[in-house]
């Protein structure tokens, strides 16, 4: 099912954790085997898995060498702890990060690594995600970010705007940081701590294009988590100066609808229009 790498070391390490995934995974591996960047690592971390998703990855490992199945003894119940496992692993010079029930299309990883090889100022790049499934399109356009504000530590420190599914990293830079913090305050939020200290470590960008669909349901982490007390957490260790206050008041609603002719302009003409043209992607 995937094709063969090229090249001795991949250009790109993809760190998929997962746990009881059996049902999303093949679509997930899928919309990986498609990438147009063809030299990559896949490496699965099952985090004690009790349904069919080890022989599920078992079997594309036989049907793909670029595809690593790595096995947690336990269920650690912290998703910092099999993505750390995926990096320690990984041996690409860019490391990309995708839920197991999340997808991507296919020219995701391509267009990213052309942004970080022009621009080796940038330790992170990421990328617009849809939710997905059982939205509409024109509902989940106010979900997309902003593309004309441009990608700051500052504005991270007010909201988390990365999806983890959309990251691509600089290995180097996540070894220097030791990678995921593993502590249980940070459960659900450990990618928002690890993005703030890479933001304050060094560049990164937001590439105006949609490069894949993020899955939302009921039973997902975030929605378990007490996100409020999380995020005071990240507050008294000074990575943020206040929790973001998520209201939805007048003004925020009309500066985001402001947004919107911006939005589908880069997203829905720009975007594929340089593609289209063989042209590296817009960085704001």
């Amino acid at each position: 099912m995937f094709r063969s790498s090229s090249g001795n070391e991949p250009t790109v390490s993809v760190v998929i954790p997962t746990y009881n995934m059996e049902k999303y995974l093949p679509q997930t591996l899928k919309s990986v085997s498609s990438q147009t960047l063809s030299n990559i690592e896949v490496i699965v971390i099952d985090d004690g898995s009790t349904d069919g998703t080890v022989s599920l990855i078992q079997q594309y490992c036989l049907e793909d060498s670029r595809v690593r199945l790595v096995k947690l003894a336990s269920n650690s119940n912290r998703p910092a702890v099999p993505r750390n496992r995926g990096i320690a692993e990984s041996r690409g010079k860019f490391v990309a990060f995708l839920d197991a029930d999340d997808l991507w299309v296919p020219w995701k990883l391509q267009r990213q690594v052309q942004v970080l090889e022009t621009h080796p100022e940038l330790t992170m790049a990421h990328s617009a995600m849809w939710i997905y499934p059982g939205r509409k399109s024109l509902e989940t356009l106010r979900h997309l970010p902003n593309p004309i504000h441009r990608s700051s530590i500052t504005n991270l420190k007010r909201w988390n705007a990365v999806s983890c599914s959309s990251a691509i990293v600089r290995r180097c830079a996540l070894v220097a940081l030791g990678g995921f913090d593993e502590s249980v305050e940070l459960r659900a939020i450990e990618d928002y701590h690890l993005w703030l200290r890479l933001g304050m470590a060094g560049q990164f960008g937001f590439i105006t294009e949609i490069h894949g669909y993020y899955r939302t349901n009921p039973s997902s982490t975030y929605a378990l988590e007490d996100m409020a007390a999380r995020l005071q957490y990240l507050r008294t260790i000074g990575l943020i100066d206040a929790v973001p206050d998520t209201r939805r008041t007048p003004s925020r609603v009309l500066i985001r609808a402001a947004g919107y002719p911006a939005s589908i302009y880069r997203y829905a003409i720009e975007a594929p229009m340089r593609r289209a043209l063989g042209r590296s992607a817009n960085v704001a």
